[in-house]
């Protein structure tokens, strides 16, 4: 019997303490408390940090797609062009050319989104690491007939326009 009592205690006792010890643990308490003097206490300013883009380092790598209308209707004609940058570094002063042969049988109506033309000429800008360009271009046909010419692109560092279509449009 004594055994039995003996055990009951030391069950008993280890409850209590694992239920004190887990009520400090479970408030946040510590039972062991250390201080560190200050001294002298230095104020501290915060100092801002501004991140910066990481510079354009590297070739840019220029990959386009298009789709156009190969016959128009009401001689409308809808030209859309892709320009994506796979390379490493900016395409500065990215052009979209529509040969004259082709252009000068067309009016422009719009372009979208709103950017720069002169003539044949399409402004785009830069286009950055990784980005995406996307540009429509509608035009009005001035009269019937069968209209044959190139769409290319060109930028900074090329020393030749890069092709991205042929280009042929039935006028009825």
């Amino acid at each position: 019997m004594k055994k039995k009592y003996n055990l009951i205690v030391l069950i008993i006792i280890a409850i209590a303490f694992t239920s004190i010890f887990s009520g400090c643990v479970s408030r946040g308490t510590s039972t062991i408390t250390t201080e560190t003097p200050t001294t002298d206490p230095i104020p501290v300013t915060p100092t801002p940090t501004i991140e910066e883009p990481t510079p354009q380092t590297g070739v840019p790598y220029i990959l386009s797609g298009t789709t156009y209308n190969t016959e128009t209707v009401d001689r409308n004609n809808h030209i859309y062009v892709s320009l994506e940058n796979f390379g490493k570094g900016r395409a500065s002063n990215v052009v979209i050319v529509i040969s004259d042969g082709y252009y000068q049988n067309f009016t422009l109506e719009s372009v979208n989104p709103s950017i720069m033309v002169e003539g044949n000429r399409f402004y785009v800008g830069n286009i950055e690491a990784g980005e995406k360009f996307i540009l429509n271009i509608y035009l009005k046909a001035k009269k019937s007939g069968v209209y044959t010419g190139t769409l290319s692109f060109t930028y900074d560092g090329i020393e030749t326009s890069g092709k991205i279509k042929d280009l042929t449009t039935r006028v009825p």
